[in-house]
């Protein structure tokens, strides 16, 4: 599977990270690009990578891809799938964090269940596998619980700036000009995993 991101030296992979396939990854890269207005000419690469997941420890969410990738809407959507109860307190905080509704209670809320979510689910789940309806329709992806349980498999690749601007102009929930454009979530979820990797002592950027 692929994964796209704004970093080239990526060693170990994030706790909820997506992974789809080619499209897939190179679509994501082009939504984190993008996500600050005003960005010109982005440099993205993408990784190849094996998911050490048995096959029993993957969920199928059967409601498929939830439009975003914030913590928050995974903690909904799994919710309503009634097989994960011990998220319902956890989305409880998260709410509550998120009740100033400025950007950085959007950013503590993150930071949050990044922690909280990992804990509760890590034992149980090791990823959740979902048909995407946004970077490269009706293939599948997995978002991995621990990023421990993903191994880079080759050499990262340069994402082309045609490729990028291609993805972007072709997805109109990743164009900025776009009235259903999800900047607004996606640039605030980005910045509290930079933080919450920040505070680990070793850190690697997605």
């Amino acid at each position: 599977m692929y994964h796209g991101s704004l970093s080239e030296s990526i060693t170990v992979f994030d706790d909820f990270t997506h992974f789809g396939t080619r499209d897939a990854a190179i679509a994501a890269a082009a939504a984190k690009a993008y996500a600050q207005p005003g960005s010109i000419r982005p440099t993205a690469y993408l990784y190849c990578v094996q998911i050490q997941v048995s096959d029993s420890q993957i969920h199928k969410v059967e409601t498929g891809d939830w439009g975003d990738p914030t913590l928050y809407s995974t903690c909904r959507t799994l919710l309503n799938t009634q097989r994960f109860p011990e998220l319902k307190d956890i989305e409880l905080q998260a709410r509550k964090i998120r009740e100033g509704r400025s950007r950085q209670s959007k950013i503590d809320a993150e930071k949050y269940l990044i922690r909280a979510m990992a804990d509760a689910l890590q034992d149980r789940v090791g990823a959740f596998e979902y048909t995407n309806k946004v970077e490269d329709e009706r293939s599948q992806s997995l978002l991995v619980v621990r990023g421990a349980n993903v191994v880079r498999h080759g050499k990262v690749e340069k994402i082309e700036q045609s490729q990028l601007e291609a993805a972007r102009v072709h997805n109109p929930l990743h164009h900025a000009n776009s009235p259903a454009n999800q900047f607004q979530e996606v640039a605030p979820h980005i910045q509290a995993r930079d933080e919450f990797r920040n505070q680990r002592p070793s850190s690697s950027r997605t």
